[in-house]
């Protein structure tokens, strides 16, 4: 599974504009729709934090250089 990428649904990036300051990175853009029902069939992938429910994504960058975002499934092991 470590080499499996996982692509959430309803989550598009697009790159920066040219005119964009160097701080920004791209665009995301949330079908919010699309990315619940996504989240509702992958509950697997969720994890928890202070009682809250979360989805870890990562940030990452393409081969042709653009942006988007994978579901980050590392689990530290156990070292006890």
């Amino acid at each position: 599974m470590a080499n499996e990428k996982i692509k959430p649904v309803g989550i598009i990036t697009f790159p920066k504009n040219p005119k964009s300051p160097d701080f920004v990175l791209g665009t995301a853009v949330i079908t919010i729709d699309d990315f619940t029902e996504w989240v509702r069939n992958n509950a697997e992938y969720l994890t928890e934090y202070k009682g809250k429910r979360q989805l870890k994504l990562q940030m990452l960058k393409s081969k042709e250089g653009g942006i988007y975002f994978q579901v980050d499934t590392y689990k530290p092991k156990d070292n006890f």
